[in-house]
């Protein structure tokens, strides 16, 4: 579940949003006031005007994605925080407020002689106008970089796109059929291949549940897995569905429920940055009859490893890399399983308590 914003994160996106509203309510009533005053500027007045805009609505995007508590938004707010404080001065122009005190004095010059301050107008407010404001956005915007760069702020807050594999049973499908095309089944269907006779299996770090399609006829299938997303959507489809982690299985928390036959597909390279031993001795703990299928085919490209712990990255996922052929069966074989060579990609490897 994902934790509750920041009353700060909430102060700034409210405060950001009010102060973008104010602004752009200004641009609409003063639009004729506000070329009066930038008269002098030709088409820099024009930029200005539509930047002006583009700032306020960048503004109130920016504020959604605080309460969002999205990544992008804190550092594209930090972004623009800096350029204000660095811009400022053509953020307050002297020449705006020069010409909007002149027109304060026209109409409300007399206020000050009302309440006997006789040489006092609005035009000699002018520079210490400008300061206050410039004092407001630098502190402002001061603040705000502070507060966002802290660790204890930058951890709530998370990226689309970091994590993206996990987050959205639909692209993780889509994916993997668009990686392996007409094979993105196969591995599926090489566990499902050693499941005759069995009446229950748990399928362990399940994602969408694919395997439950390739499972003998009255076969009950239950499902566990580290992502939230992914049993949401199990459950969803009437799928007995829960969470459990690699770090459970690391400390020796079996799943709960008796079965026929624990599978992973594909999975167990995820247990590299764990306690892998453990990991496999708990697994078998977990069924009368365990089967591993892994991917064992060399990545020539570095970077497809990067990409798969970017888009793999969670709270509860740890970067990690593919087995080899030769690591994952000398892995296996040191844990009592019995190993199938099946072909150039993927490797098998079934353990039978006996029971």
């Amino acid at each position: 579940m994902k934790a509750k914003t920041l009353t700060g994160v909430q102060i700034f996106a409210v405060g950001i949003i009010i102060t973008s509203l104010f602004h752009i309510g200004k641009l609409i009533c003063d639009h004729d006031i506000y070329f009066y005053y930038y008269a002098d500027w030709g088409i820099w007045a024009h930029i200005r005007y539509a930047f002006s805009w583009f700032q306020r609505i960048l503004g109130i995007s920016i504020a959604i994605g605080l309460l969002l508590q999205l990544n992008w938004a804190r550092i594209a707010g930090m972004v623009l925080g800096w350029f204000t404080i660095v811009t400022i001065y053509w953020k307050h122009p002297y020449e705006a407020f020069h010409q909007h005190t002149k027109f304060l004095d026209t109409r409300f010059g007399n206020l000050f002689e009302a309440f006997g301050f006789q040489n006092i107008t609005f035009e000699s407010l002018t520079i210490p106008s400008i300061i206050i404001h410039c004092l407001l956005d630098v502190s402002f915007w001061g603040i705000f970089i502070f507060y966002m760069t802290r660790p204890s702020v930058k951890i709530h807050f998370h990226s689309v796109m970091r994590g993206f594999h996990y987050r959205f049973p639909w692209l993780y499908d889509l994916l993997s059929k668009l990686q392996l095309g007409a094979n993105d089944q196969l591995r599926f269907k090489i566990a499902a291949s050693y499941l005759a006779g069995a009446r229950s299996v748990i399928d362990v770090c399940a994602g969408t549940g694919q395997l439950r399609k390739h499972l003998p006829a009255e076969c009950s299938y239950t499902a566990v897995d580290a992502s939230p997303e992914f049993i949401r959507y199990l459950n969803q489809q009437n799928i007995a569905a829960k969470i459990h982690t690699l770090a459970q299985l690391e400390q020796g928390e079996v799943p709960q429920g008796k079965f026929d036959v624990s599978v992973m597909v594909v999975s167990l390279c995820q247990a590299r940055a764990y306690k892998i031993d453990q990991v496999i001795e708990t697994l078998k703990k977990s069924a009368k009859k365990c089967i591993i299928v892994e991917d064992v085919k060399p990545r020539p490209f570095k970077w497809i490893g990067w990409l798969m712990n970017y888009g793999c990255s969670r709270d509860y996922y740890k970067h990690c890399q593919l087995f080899t052929r030769q690591e994952f069966e000398t892995l296996m074989l040191s844990h009592g399983y019995k190993i199938n060579h099946l072909n150039d990609r993927y490797s098998a490897a079934v353990y039978e308590s006996g029971q």
